[in-house]
């Protein structure tokens, strides 16, 4: 299991976030995040799949909906003021031209797309609190790594990194935050590295 660190600068841990809550009205409009509580426990899908639990945190982050295409609403934590605080990770991206240059004689290829890519990554126990956020329901942490923090995708590139990193070296695979794309001069040498 691969665990994240939220280095904070010890100076800025005083900073004061803002603590806001989703609005009644935001919680009559999405009530699958927002439906009844019982005993400590809020009813929402994140707490159903272990991404999220209940918090004592000092701090926290703010959060709002926002309308996806489908009409859906998506629940987002603003976390500016704890991504000024973090101590920014250095990891390289790969460059996009330095990946395409390596497919210049593959003749197959096999595209993947890694889902739920950033919430296979656990926040280091410990470190949860510093991410947590208020709603009306009450303070909640995130257990895994979401989105909105700084550090989030080169971490999760470390990661996939080191998941393929001998199919990477073979030079049959590049991997991008969560795309893969597995590429090979012949059929056989390719039906081999897929399975």
């Amino acid at each position: 299991m691969l665990y994240t660190s939220l280095s904070v600068r010890v100076s800025m841990i005083r900073a004061k976030l803002v603590c806001l809550s989703i609005t009644s009205k935001q919680a009559k409009i999405a009530p699958e995040w927002c439906h009844g509580v019982q005993g400590w426990k809020w009813r929402c899908p994140l707490t159903h799949t272990r991404q999220i639990c209940p918090s004592k945190s000092p701090m926290a982050a703010p959060v709002f909906f926002i309308k996806k295409k489908d009409g859906s609403l998506q629940l987002v934590q603003d976390y500016q003021a704890l991504n000024f605080m973090t101590v920014k990770n250095k990891y390289p991206f790969p460059l996009i031209s330095e990946l395409i240059s390596q497919l210049h004689r593959a003749r197959y290829f096999t595209k993947l797309d890694a889902r739920w890519g950033f919430n296979n990554v656990c926040i280091k126990p410990g470190d949860e609190w510093k991410a947590a956020f208020r709603t009306n329901r009450g303070l909640f942490k995130p257990l895994v790594m979401f989105f909105g923090m700084t550090n989030s995708p080169a971490t999760f590139q470390t990661m996939m990194n080191d998941i393929f990193w001998d199919l990477i070296v073979e030079g049959i695979m590049v991997v991008y935050l969560d795309n893969i794309l597995i590429f090979t001069r012949m059929e056989e040498e390719h039906a081999k590295a897929i399975r």
